[in-house]
This record gives structure tokens, C-alpha cells and sequence, in this order.
């Protein structure tokens, strides 16, 4: 199986440490891929844009708006990858549903699953997209 790079959007303006990192970094899902956490030393100093083209797959979390999260995610509608949108907060922000139509609405118990089931579901895409084409497959 390919390790999918995946990156995590979200607000600088909560514990994102606890409510975001602390839970994927507990899943033996999200952990058998590389995951791009923007707040981490090891991608802080990186280009969000260099971090976005470089992911295969993109969760925003867009339970806590910020000017930020908005900019990073009209950059995102250029790109065309994989990418789950999701909030813990029943009323999302016109801004955001303009951006995009399909926002999951999750809570903090099925948080994790939601993401785990979008990155289930992308390795199938991706390790067809890796499969030789061979003259069985035509």
C-alpha cells in the first residue's frame, strides 16, 4: 500500500492539539500515512501552498473560523485533489458554504471515524491509480 500524504487545514484560534492532533495521532489509520499537521516544528516554517500541492488527500476542519482558514480555503478550491470538509459546529458560515457544498457535519464522537473512513477510502483510489495497467485490467 502507498503512504498518502495527508494534509490537515484548520484554525490557529483553538487547542487543535487536542482536538485535532492528539485523535489522529492516536489512529493506526492515520498513522500508517504520512500526515502534514500544519502547527507541527517539522511543517510551521513550511509554505501552505507547498504543503497543499504536495498532499494527495486534504481534511479542513472548519469548526472555528478565522480570516486564515477562509484564505487557505479559496486556495484550496483551485486544487483538485481528494478533500473532506468537516465541522462540529451545526451552523456553518455562509463563506464556508459557498466554498464548498459537501460539509460533513461530525461530532467529537464520530470526529475521528469520518476521517479514517475518507482515508480508507482513498487508498482504494489510489493503489487503482498505482495498478499496472495490464491486459487483464483492460
Amino acid at each position: 500500500m502507498r503512504r498518502l500524504n495527508i494534509y490537515f487545514v484548520h484554525s490557529t484560534k483553538f487547542d487543535y492539539n487536542n482536538l485535532i492532533y492528539k485523535k489522529v495521532l492516536s489512529s493506526s489509520t492515520c498513522l500508517s500515512h504520512n500526515l502534514m499537521l500544519p502547527q507541527t516544528k517539522e511543517y510551521q516554517d513550511k509554505y501552505t501552498k507547498d504543503l497543499m500541492n504536495k498532499a494527495d488527500i486534504i481534511i479542513v476542519d472548519l469548526s472555528h473560523p478565522s480570516f486564515g482558514l477562509g484564505l487557505e480555503i479559496k486556495f484550496l478550491s483551485k486544487i483538485n485533489k481528494p478533500k473532506l470538509f468537516l465541522t462540529m459546529d451545526k451552523k456553518i458560515p455562509h463563506k464556508y458554504k459557498k466554498l464548498s457544498a459537501n460539509i460533513k457535519i461530525v461530532t467529537e464522537a464520530n470526529y475521528l471515524s469520518t476521517i479514517e473512513d475518507f482515508i480508507i477510502d482513498n487508498e482504494k483510489n489510489a493503489r487503482n491509480d498505482d495498478d499496472p495497467i495490464t491486459l487483464g485490467n483492460l
